[in-house]
């Protein structure tokens, strides 16, 4: 009897104990999440800011342009350099965009996605601009000779398409 007694005291504790045990991993974890989910959204929201200012001063400077017309496209070429959008947001290193803030990094989505988040952001249409003006416009060596963006010279008017450099080489595909 005093066997059984014994076993009985001691599985208990171990149930207790295992409990205990389990729920502070399991705070642990949930407070590690949450601090993760905090940051990649700070991250997120610090470098749409960024974008948005960029390209607030870009849309302003174009739309004031004696040039600019009703059929004016106004185009991104590439995106803003993630480096520098970590060097300014002390959370990324704990975010999940730590290794990529940005994943706009194919054509079809530099094409596309900056006049939806144009749109959305700033309730502007920024126009859109087609594959074979996007190729002749980045291949060119006018547009290689660039600054990048806002460097002085990092707009510049090709034909209708008031182009900004995002990036040194924005993607081909």
């Amino acid at each position: 009897l005093f066997v059984i007694v014994e076993t009985t005291n001691i599985n208990d504790k171990l149930v207790k104990y295992g409990s205990v045990f389990s729920i502070v991993i399991c705070l642990i974890l949930c407070f590690e999440y949450g601090i993760i989910n905090y940051c990649s959204q700070a991250t997120l929201n610090n470098a749409q800011k960024k974008v948005m200012s960029l390209m607030s001063i870009a849309i302003s400077t174009a739309v004031s342009d004696e040039n600019y017309a009703e059929d004016s496209v106004i185009f991104f070429a590439g995106v803003y350099d993630k480096e520098k959008l970590q060097e300014e947001d002390p959370l990324s290193e704990f975010s999940i965009y730590h290794d990529d803030v940005v994943c706009w990094n194919y054509k079809g989505a530099v094409i596309y996605l900056y006049n939806e988040f144009s749109r959305d952001k700033l309730g502007y249409d920024l126009g859109t601009v087609s594959e074979a003006d996007y190729d002749r416009i980045v291949n060119s060596e006018e547009f290689k000779q660039m600054p990048v963006y806002p460097a002085f010279g990092g707009m510049k008017r090709f034909d209708n398409i008031y182009v900004v450099k995002m990036e040194e080489d924005p993607p081909l595909e």
